[in-house]
């Protein structure tokens, strides 16, 4: 469709296809199902020349029923249903397809109930077969007898102490820990003054002219004073023992 100066309409004039030329067409399966749609396409078409003010009324109708039936055509002739073309198809076909579908329904329904009245049955006798397997397992193993657990009515009396001195024990403990804390702080000091190195400070010598002074050599012994023997007698050194 094109529109000129005038406002007038010039519909596309029909072309026929080339025989040569390939066929592409889209499958479809069901005819009433594709006539849907193009009614919905066609009241969707209804309001494209709702904008054009310059054409009547009447010309409007005419050109929307010729846009509809032109795009009928089209789809038609661009689609198949189930392999055949749009033509060779009869309406009855889809009620024959709905029939079809109704028997497919009620066979389904058929067997699901045959399933539903004679499986029960065939599971009700596993599940016994099973009973009676288990049960026969039962009967090999000897019953289990319950011990009598007696009560030693010492073992309560040990309980009874335990509880009544659990809070002299955890004063006891408390004590400890701090008697022990002080412990290893006198610990820490001690091994810390025996690893101390002791302090050697040098005399400082004083350097002058004069001559330096005798030392005193002072002996820690007592002085022993000579007697009178040493004074009549003197020691003589080892020297002069020797050379006599």
């Amino acid at each position: 469709m094109a529109l000129n100066s005038k406002a007038e309409i010039c519909l596309p004039e029909k072309t026929s296809r080339s025989e040569n030329a390939p066929v592409c067409s889209v499958r479809c399966y069901s005819k009433s199902s594709v006539r849907v749609l193009l009614r919905e396409v066609g009241e969707a078409m209804y309001g494209v020349l709702d904008g054009q003010e310059r054409l009547s009324a009447e010309k409007r109708k005419a050109a929307i029923k010729q846009f509809v039936s032109d795009f009928e055509t089209a789809v038609q002739d661009n689609i198949t249903i189930n392999d055949k073309p749009w033509q060779d198809v009869s309406d009855e076909t889809d009620l024959q397809n709905a029939v079809f579908l109704d028997d497919l329904v009620d066979e389904c329904v058929f067997d699901t109930a045959i399933k539903r009245k004679y499986f029960p049955q065939k599971i009700l006798r596993c599940f016994i077969k099973t009973l009676k397997s288990e049960r026969e397992l039962m009967t090999i193993h000897p019953p289990v007898k319950s011990e009598t657990v007696a009560i030693d009515p010492e073992h309560g009396a040990h309980m009874e102490k335990l509880l009544t001195a659990m809070p002299c024990l955890a004063k006891w403990s408390n004590e400890t820990e701090k008697s022990m804390e002080r412990l290893l702080q006198k610990v820490v000091g001690v091994s810390e003054v025996m690893c101390l190195d002791p302090l050697v400070k040098n005399s400082e010598l004083q350097t002058s002219d004069d001559p330096e002074p005798a030392k005193k050599t002072t002996s820690l012994l007592p002085s022993r004073g000579k007697s009178g023997e040493e004074k009549s007698y003197p020691l003589k050194s080892k020297e002069d023992i020797d050379s006599c």
